[in-house]
């Protein structure tokens, strides 16, 4: 497999725009080195969301540190957004098995990155993830903010079943 090169823009919260010259087989956490050498925002600090309009409808898709931007499906001139994490929010959620784990999040974390950090403590795919909280199934380009959860409540994970 031939890989691309690419010129990826990233966006600040602030509106201020930087490009990056990378390869399609560079990982996500190759960018983030380079934002935390220009920009002094420590890794574990970044969350990197890239939205795309889909049929009138948006879909948000947060990337995890290992994944290549080849399997992120980011292209050349595409832009992505970087949030600042405060961390320290530390929540809890109860799988199907009864094991109840913890998670390091961020008030702003979307529920689509929360569940990527589900997916890298159990397995479960994203998209076999259903994540409730007071009874609510949470939507994935919400914020953990817009349900009311606080530290250290406790979200519960429910599996789709495969049809």
């Amino acid at each position: 497999m031939e890989h691309q090169q690419l010129k990826v823009k990233v966006k600040t919260s602030t509106g201020d725009l930087f490009e990056y010259d990378l390869s399609s087989s560079d990982k996500i956490q190759s960018l983030q080195t380079k934002i935390k050498d220009s920009q002094g925002v420590d890794e574990k600090d970044q969350q990197l969301e890239m939205n795309r309009h889909i049929y009138k409808s948006e879909f948000n898709r947060s990337f995890l540190p290992n994944w290549t931007l080849e399997e992120a499906r980011i292209k050349d001139g595409d832009t992505i957004d970087l949030y600042i994490r405060n961390g320290g929010y530390k929540l809890y959620f109860k799988g199907p098995d009864g094991k109840v784990q913890e998670l390091d999040s961020d008030i702003y974390d979307t529920i689509a990155y929360t569940k990527l950090l589900i997916q890298e403590k159990t397995g479960h795919p994203v998209e076999n993830q259903r994540v409730v909280f007071a009874g609510k199934q949470l939507e994935n380009h919400r914020k953990l903010q817009d349900y009311g959860i606080q530290k250290e409540s406790t979200l519960y994970l429910l599996l789709k079943s495969a049809s």
